[in-house]
């Protein structure tokens, strides 16, 4: 016999649903209720720009989803003639919750082009939040790194073994 309060034992299974991070699950568990986990139309907007400041048109633009490595893309767009983009997506999330670090739902913003470095909106400081309203975020994408030829002093030091 289950003498556990109902209340008690829909939390157990909230803190369970949480910690196997299955946030997209909680609202069918009824935890809905307890964590303020709704379904939420994303609309993600900005511009990307060159290291001059020009518009950089033909970047990919990523909503990726990640919980301490990338998971891959859930949505993405690629930057038009003025380097604009615009996304939209549909995300289970806690009202006004910080999407770069929510558990088991956490999504980041990754802009990636040949001729430049990859940059996340954690890079750019900017948070996602879980709003329907438009949230508008810009980058300024940096040259590749290219590590220094050999022989300058700060390239590593050949073996003279």
């Amino acid at each position: 016999e289950n003498i556990m309060p109902q209340n008690l034992t829909n939390l157990r299974i909230c803190l369970i649903a949480a910690s196997a991070f299955v946030v997209s699950g909680l609202a069918a568990t009824g935890c809905g209720s307890i964590l303020d986990v709704k379904t939420v139309q994303l609309r993600l907007q900005g511009a990307v720009t060159s290291p001059d400041g020009s518009a950089l048109a033909g970047a990919r633009v990523s909503l990726e989803r990640s919980a301490f490595v990338f998971q891959g893309s859930v949505a993405e767009d690629i930057t038009d003639a003025n380097g604009r983009y615009s996304i939209e997506y549909s995300a289970a999330c806690e009202d006004k919750s910080d999407l770069n670090i929510a558990p088991g739902n956490a999504l980041m913003l990754v802009v990636y082009h040949a001729n430049f470095e990859t940059v996340s909106s954690i890079n750019v400081g900017a948070t996602l939040r879980c709003t329907g309203s438009v949230q508008t975020v810009d980058f300024r994408v940096r040259p590749p790194f290219v590590p220094p030829a050999a022989g300058h002093p700060n390239s590593e030091k050949e073996s003279t073994d």
